[in-house]
């Protein structure tokens, strides 16, 4: 793109000096953080307008969105803790079922037994009257 303000004067290459001025720096190319020395005098071409104005536009847009976001995510805090705390109810409940089902298996066994000495008590006293 051509710059209006270097048109406007001849540019540099319609000089009529033949070198450098003494004392003069050489002219470089302004590097990719470094605005062109004019750059700051140059009204904003009206495209560089409307595109900062969409954008500032999106970007409030984006943060309208954040913040309904974040409001919902908030607003999820209790039914997140309602559900942590169900989880240490189940887990704890799991626990005590374990516990339940092997001191049912204890008493069981113990049952199981007694069913068997109480067996053989009930057979010596058959055998026992038996013989009488």
């Amino acid at each position: 793109m051509i710059d209006p303000q270097m048109e406007s004067h001849g540019g540099p290459e319609s000089s009529s000096e033949s070198g450098p001025q003494a004392g003069a720096q050489p002219a470089h190319p302004p590097g990719p953080n470094q605005p062109a020395p004019d750059a700051a005098l140059a009204p904003p071409a009206p495209g560089l307008d409307l595109a900062a104005q969409r954008l500032s536009a999106a970007v409030e847009r984006l943060e309208a969105r954040l913040d309904g976001l974040f409001e919902r995510l908030e607003s999820q805090r209790p039914y997140e803790r309602e559900a942590q705390a169900l989880r240490m109810d189940r887990a704890r409940l799991a626990g005590d079922l374990d516990a339940a089902r092997a001191r049912e298996r204890e008493l069981q066994k113990l049952a199981d037994e007694a069913s068997e000495a109480l067996g053989a008590a009930i057979s010596e006293v058959r055998e026992a009257l038996g013989k009488v």
